[in-house]
């Protein structure tokens, strides 16, 4: 059966065409709505601006799946589909990266997902918060220079050196071991 998209999705589909041509900041809320048949008021109905629907991107497609490390997914494989992601849509994530507002609000969504995988087995102290934030920022931080430097290892070696930074209190709060996709998972119905 196919499932009829979002409003949000479609709004979304739209901006990331309308970026493989041109530049964010050439793209205004009339063009995003015209490309896929909706009203302005639609629009703002879901989101404050266009800022505010590119974090939605970054939160549903690239990092969402967080939230279900060690439930459904390890650490290993959700982080390995994200930089799939990314590097299956170069330019859009190439231009969104290079903007300073995206890397610190992106850096602020990973986190906030870091932490609430982590606050479902045990509470965050001061010590364990910073060490996520520290993390977290290194990591949205290496992921624009990868994409800046035109994805030159592979997702895998990513991953790899991700999980070598991670701190070891961090470390024994994921599961590193299952290999599950995300595609697998949503496949299952989950």
């Amino acid at each position: 059966m196919i499932q009829k998209k979002s409003t949000k999705q479609l709004l979304a589909d739209s901006i990331v065409e309308l970026m493989q041509k041109k530049k964010l900041d050439d793209i205004t809320v009339a063009d995003i709505v015209a490309n896929c048949g909706l009203s302005r008021r639609t629009f703002y109905n879901n989101f404050e601006d266009k800022y505010a629907l590119i974090d939605w991107i970054y939160e549903n497609e690239a990092v969402g799946y967080l939230q279900f490390i060690g439930e459904d997914c390890s650490w290993h494989s959700a982080i390995l589909n994200k930089l799939n992601i990314i590097l299956n849509n170069p330019k859009f994530y190439s231009k969104v990266y290079r903007q300073s507002y995206f890397l610190k609000s992106f850096y602020k969504i990973t986190k906030d997902l870091h932490i609430a995988i982590i606050k479902k087995h045990r509470e965050i102290d001061d010590e364990l918060e910073f060490l996520i934030d520290f993390y977290c920022i290194g990591c949205v931080s290496r992921t624009a220079m990868w994409i800046e430097g035109g994805f030159k290892e592979t997702p895998d070696e990513m991953v790899s050196a991700y999980i070598e930074c991670l701190p070891d209190k961090l470390k024994s709060l994921f599961r590193f071991d299952e290999k599950i996709t995300h595609e697998e998972r949503f496949a299952a119905g989950r």
